[in-house]
């Protein structure tokens, strides 16, 4: 799982709760300002880090197999563009989600939820116009493992022969 695909999983969960429109700020640029609506959200992965690495090798039937699991930590800012009571909304779902415990949590989940920063209004007031914005930071941590199979070899037999110079 990359990053776009966890931005799209939260995108869509604030669509389904809040009805307004949203895309990912990579989108954004080929958008056409008459497509976009007055409320909206847009998200932007700010961090991606490995936080930890763990290997480990078993052996199957005839392949010895290793495995490298790594758990990252991304921080996903949304922007909300409209009224705030969206914002609100959304935090208070994905507020509830939060895993207590990364290890117990990750069990059949795609992701967990580490943190739901609390929101910032960076609203803009302008003598045209006023523009209400309001952000919030969630914290997610992802695991991702990768595999590698090497055939073990059972038995050897070497003979080895050579020229005896007298």
């Amino acid at each position: 799982m990359n990053r776009r695909d966890v931005e799209v999983d939260f995108l869509e969960k604030i669509q389904e709760i809040t009805g307004i429109q949203v895309f990912s700020s990579s989108d954004l640029q080929h958008m056409i300002p008459s497509d976009l609506e007055k409320e909206r959200c847009v998200s932007r992965t700010l961090t991606s880090e490995i936080i930890e690495k763990y290997t480990k090798t078993h052996d199957e039937k005839d392949n010895r197999v290793y495995e490298q699991i790594n758990i990252y930590r991304n921080t996903i800012s949304f922007v909300f563009i409209g009224d705030s009571k969206h914002v609100q909304d959304a935090r208070i779902f994905f507020e509830h989600m939060q895993g207590q415990n990364w290890w117990i949590a990750r069990n059949g989940f795609k992701y967990v939820i580490e943190n739901v920063g609390s929101i910032i209004d960076i609203s803009t007031a302008l003598p045209a116009s006023y523009t209400e914005k309001n952000i919030i930071d969630i914290s997610v941590r992802i695991q991702s493992s990768s595999l590698a199979k090497i055939p073990l070899v059972k038995k050897v037999i070497l003979k080895i022969r050579g020229i005896v110079n007298v």
